[in-house]
């Protein structure tokens, strides 16, 4: 068994790395590959991170294969062709036993190995200890070598602290509860319970966000992925850049019949003025118009991801959406309302269009109003503290609006 020191394998291939910083955007590390002798390295995971301030590859068409009939419990898998699938089939088999290579019985072609190990690394939310660096071989080859991040006593033990604070998060979901409740409820322990960091040696991991409580961004997505599955809500992990083509993970989950992207990593930023408890949901079951293109870039190399184009977004469902300019004020307050009774001290409403958010901010922001708002919505909830101080947050993109107050 190969055990693989990650940061020496980046230290080696640093010089490719691609890291940018735009507007809100702090990345971490990118997607980069390189050739040693003959080893081709591959760093699948890489990491983008939003820092906020307040008040402020070519596609060919035989890689794709046809997805109009893809399972979205399972939806990498369902998109590969019977032969793939067995070939993924015997790969996984090896992981699991922590073989030191997975011998298919037939040669395969480099790039279909690299397409195999990408879907299959694809998967890690239930393979944590695969390493995202694997050895393609310059020819064909019945065999694939792989290397793990953790020793296989190390891994048991992993597993078992996982399974047992999985089953604490999960507890704390009502047993009728909806599948929208249940994202809601998993994005807001993720974002909440984890904080961003790329240096830990669990980072990339689903253990790394839910059992240390730090990850960077592929960890936020497998283990978004990893607790939507346990509660029955398909979901996947997708992979792309932003808009500096630094490398970032996201998800794509299935509920009431649509598709949604969700981003926890996005959804948890950098505070340059540190907000207990800050939570938001800019990120929360959105459309392709409202991130692909702009904020995020889908890598389609290999699949033909699923189109998120209908459906309600979060605030549409809370009632937060505001069409009109004159509603911001009590749709505002409402959202003040939703908050406290959470005890939560962040919260926001989304506009229509750019008109509307420019009017709803200066009628919200440039007086004292959303003082008075704030102060009657902690009189209606019982709260007998005082408001000491707001940070305002907009996001341009998605006409977003959101507060995090302080009290006395």
């Amino acid at each position: 068994m190969k055990m693989l020191n990650t940061n020496r394998i980046y230290e080696i291939f640093q010089n490719a790395s691609v890291t940018a910083r735009k507007r809100r955007i702090l990345t971490g590390k990118a997607f980069f590959s390189g050739c040693l002798c003959i080893i081709t390295g591959l760093l699948i995971g890489g990491c983008t991170k939003i820092e906020e301030k307040p008040a402020e590859t070519t596609i060919t068409t035989a890689q794709i294969q046809d997805v109009s009939s893809a399972d979205p419990a399972n939806y990498i898998y369902s998109c590969l062709t019977d032969k793939e699938r067995e070939h993924y089939d015997i790969l996984k088999k090896a992981a699991d036993s922590f073989e030191e290579k997975a011998v298919f019985g037939e040669k395969i072609e480099p790039n279909e190995l690299r397409k195999l190990y990408v879907s299959f690394y694809n998967s890690k939310q239930d393979n944590f200890w695969i390493s995202s660096l694997f050895y393609r071989p310059e020819a064909a080859s019945d065999t694939l070598d792989l290397s793990y991040l953790y020793t296989r006593e190390e891994t048991e033990k992993m597993k078992a602290e996982l399974d047992s604070k999985t089953k604490e998060i999960l507890s704390k979901i009502p047993e009728n509860a909806t599948d929208y409740e249940k994202a809601k409820i998993i994005h807001d322990h993720i974002v909440l319970n984890c904080a961003f960091s790329n240096t830990t040696p669990y980072c990339t991991t689903v253990y790394g966000t839910i059992v240390d409580g730090q990850a960077q961004c592929e960890g936020y997505a497998f283990a978004y992925d990893y607790l939507c599955r346990h509660v029955g809500i398909p979901c996947m992990t997708v992979w792309g850049t932003n808009s500096e083509k630094a490398t970032h993970a996201w998800n794509i989950i299935f509920i009431d019949g649509n598709f949604y992207h969700v981003d926890c990593t996005w959804d948890d930023p950098i505070m340059n003025k540190e907000v207990p408890d800050f939570l938001r949901h800019y990120y929360f079951l959105v459309r392709d118009s409202d991130i692909l293109g702009t904020t995020h870039f889908l890598d389609s190399r290999y699949f033909d991801w699923p189109g998120c184009n209908d459906g309600e977004n979060y605030y549409i469902r809370e009632g937060l959406y505001c069409t009109d300019s004159s509603d911001a004020q009590a749709l505002m307050k409402s959202a003040a309302l939703k908050a406290l009774d959470t005890g939560a001290l962040s919260f926001g409403i989304r506009c229509s269009n750019k008109e509307v958010f420019d009017k709803a901010c200066s009628e919200l922001f440039d007086s004292s109003k959303m003082r008075e708002l704030f102060r009657e919505a902690l009189s209606e909830t019982g709260h007998t503290e005082k408001a000491e101080g707001f940070m305002k947050y907009t996001n341009e993109d998605e006409y977003i609006l959101q507060v995090s107050a302080t009290l006395e």
